[in-house]
């Protein structure tokens, strides 16, 4: 799929879920997003929101309903069906020596924000920065997951509409929860895949 047919299939897939939100038509929910420049917005915000907390990676969520939750959102976005699949790991990954992770636990911090923020954004370029995985120095990541409206929570703290408390409050999941993210063979050799 070509990279503007994604972004078209992306616009789409938000006016869809605006108008389920708000109760209104597709029509309806075009015009106002359309009028109030939301559809700027989210062209304006497509890389952004395609940018992924701890840098590019194969992501696992422990909670069952986030990912059926977030397989929905994709089938709509791209087409397809929504499947979840589950995998497992070594009980003893942490321990193990060879494999690099950098662990944030189920809390915000202001270290988790600054690594995810450093992750997301285009033009950070310092990848050797510990708060960064943009050169995927880690094999994996564990931390909270960042809520989808991060694009708008990064643009209102960097022009200081927010402070950093706001930010870090507005950036997590409605519930207490933990992402994981593999970006190296190594880190990815470790799982297996559930049998269903």
């Amino acid at each position: 799929m070509s990279e503007q047919k994604k972004k078209i299939g992306f616009t789409v897939a938000c006016v869809n879920e605006f108008a389920q939100q708000h109760n209104l038509s597709i029509q309806e929910s075009f015009r106002y997003l359309f009028q109030f420049e939301g559809i700027a917005f989210i062209k304006e915000n497509y890389e952004v929101q395609h940018t992924l907390d701890f840098g590019k990676g194969f992501y696992l969520t422990d909670i069952d309903e986030q990912a059926k939750q977030m397989t929905k959102r994709v089938s709509r976005i791209y087409g397809g069906s929504p499947v979840v699949n589950t995998f497992e790991i070594q009980d003893d990954f942490r321990k193990m020596s060879d494999i690099k992770i950098r662990d944030f636990g189920i809390q915000t911090s202001e270290e988790w924000a600054k690594f995810v923020m450093n992750n997301r954004n285009r033009t950070f370029t310092e990848e050797k920065d510990i708060l960064c995985n943009k050169d995927n120095k880690y094999d994996i990541v564990i931390g909270p997951v960042a809520d989808d409206n991060i694009a708008l929570l990064f643009r209102q703290y960097e022009n200081e509409i927010i402070d950093f408390e706001t930010l870090l409050k507005g950036m997590i999941y409605k519930k207490t929860s933990s992402q994981y993210s593999f970006h190296t063979e190594k880190g990815i050799r470790l799982l297996r895949k559930a049998d269903d």
